[in-house]
C-alpha cells in the first residue's frame, strides 16, 4: 500500500519537534519495542542487566552525535521533545542494527535488506535510478512514513522512514540519492549511529561530499551506503566502524545485500555471510543483467517483488511466520527528484509517487 506523506519545515528543532508530536504515541511503542527487542539479544550473549546497559551506551552516544552534525542532533532532539521520550530511547528506536551489533549478539533472524543501482547506460530514459527493499523485524511495517522536509538551511528532501526516526531511505534537491543496508563487523565502539549519518549525506550538494560525510564519520557500526549523483554517477561504500571501503562499480549496475564483498573488510564480519543474503545479492545481480538497457522504475518495482525462491532466500519475503518481512520498498530517480516507495511487501501496483 502507498505511504503516509508528511510535510515537514523549518529549522531542524522545528521540523523535529513537529515529527514528534505528530507521532507521540507511534513513536513511544516503536521505541519500546525497539528496547525490548536489543534487550532480549543482550541477554542472549549474556550481558547482566542488559536494559541499563544498552540505555547506558545510548546515552554515551549521545556527545558523538552532537559533534558529528549539529544540525542533525537539533533535529533529532526536537523529535524527541515532540514525541516526550528520553533521548536514549530515542536513539535505540533509531539505531537499532548498530547497538545490537554493539553487544555482539548472534544474527540469525533473517534481517536484511536487498539494495541496487542502475547507471544511465542501463535504464530505458537515461536517468540513474537507486534502491532498495527494507527488510526488518515484521512487526516493523505500520510505523513506515515518508517525509518531504524543506529545511530553513540546505537541500529540500525527500526520504522514507520510520516514525521518531532520521532518514533511512532519501534523496534531496541537489540530484543525490542514499540508502544502506545492514552489515555486522566486530570493531564496534561508541559513535554515530546510520541513521544520523544518512541524514547528514542528505543535507550535502555534491556526491563527493556525501561520501566523505560516510567515510569520515566516527562510525558506532558497520553498514553498506550506495549512492547515486546528479551527472548519473553511481557508488558504494562498505564500512565497518573503523574502516571504509568507497567502490566505484565497474559498469553500469550494482546490487549488495548483507555481507561484506571487499576482502579488507570480510577479515572483521562478525559471522560468516548468511543463505539469505547470498542468494538475494546473487538473484538481484541476475535480474538487473538481464533487463540491463531496459530498465525502468515501473521494472524495477517488479524486481523488488520478486518472490523466486523460499523462507527468507527471496527478495521480497512475506511468508507468514518469518521473523524478518519486506516492510517497505523504494524506487528512486534523484536526477528528476522523483520516489517511488511502498509500505509493506512491494508489489508493482502498490507504489506511490511522490516528487520534490
Amino acid at each position: 500500500m502507498g505511504v503516509r506523506l508528511v510535510e515537514l519545515s523549518g529549522s531542524p528543532r522545528q521540523m523535529g519537534q513537529s515529527h514528534g508530536e505528530q507521532f507521540r504515541d507511534d513513536i513511544h511503542e516503536f521505541a519500546e519495542r525497539r528496547l525490548a527487542a536489543c534487550v532480549r539479544q543482550a541477554e542472549a550473549v549474556g550481558v547482566a542487566d542488559a536494559q541499563a546497559e544498552v540505555l547506558g551506551f545510548c546515552e554515551s552516544a549521545l556527545p558523538e552525535h552532537e559533534r558529528f552534525a549539529p544540525a542533525v542532533y537539533e533535529e533529532f532532539c526536537g523529535i524527541a521533545e515532540g514525541a516526550d521520550l528520553a533521548r536514549d530511547r530515542l536513539m535505540i528506536c533509531n539505531g537499532l542494527t548498530d547497538i545490537i551489533d554493539r553487544f555482539r549478539a548472534p544474527r540469525n533472524d533473517g534481517v536484511g535488506c536487498t539494495a541496487w543501482l542502475v547507471a544511465p547506460d542501463a535504464t530505458a530514459d537515461g536517468y540513474v535510478l537507486a534502491g532498495q527493499t527494507w527488510d526488518m523485524h515484521a512487526w516493523a511495517e505500520p510505523f513506515v512514513v515518508a517525509f518531504r522536509r524543506r529545511p530553513q538551511d540546505g537541500p529540500a528532501s525527500l526520504t522514507l522512514t520510520t516514525t521518531g526516526c532520521l532518514s533511512l531511505i532519501g534523496l534531496n534537491e541537489a540530484g543525490i540519492a542514499v540508502g544502506n543496508t545492514n552489515l555486522s563487523p566486530v570493531d564496534t565502539r561508541v559513535g554515530v549511529m546510520y541513521l544520523a549519518i544518512l541524514h547528514q549525506v542528505l543535507a550535502q550538494t555534491s556526491l563527493a561530499a556525501a561520501v566523505n560525510v560516510i567515510t569520515s564519520a566516527t562510525r558506532m557500526s558497520g553498514h553498506n551506503y550506495y549512492l547515486a549523483g546528479p551527472d548519473g554517477e553511481i557508488v558504494d561504500v562498505e564500512t565497518t566502524a573503523t574502516r571504509a571501503e568507497v567502490i566505484t562499480p565497474g559498469g553500469a549496475i550494482y546490487a549488495h545485500a548483507n555481507h561484506y564483498l571487499m576482502p579488507d573488510l570480510v577479515a572483521l564480519e562478525a559471522t560468516d555471510p548468511d543463505a539469505s543474503s547470498v542468494y538475494r545479492l546473487g538473484r538481484m545481480g541476475d535480474l538487473l543483467h538481464a533487463d540491463a538497457g531496459d530498465i525502468t522504475s515501473k521494472s524495477m518495482m517488479s524486481l523488488m517483488s520478486d518472490q523466486t525462491g523460499h523462507g527468507d532466500c527471496r527478495i521480497c519475503r512475506d511468508e507468514p511466520g518469518l521473523e524478518a518481512a519486506t516492510c517497505a520498498a523504494a524506487v528512486m530517480s534523484p536526477q528528476q527528484g522523483r520516489l517511488w516507495a511502498v509500505q509493506g511487501p512491494p508489489s508493482p501496483s502498490g507504489f506511490n509517487e511522490i516528487n520534490l
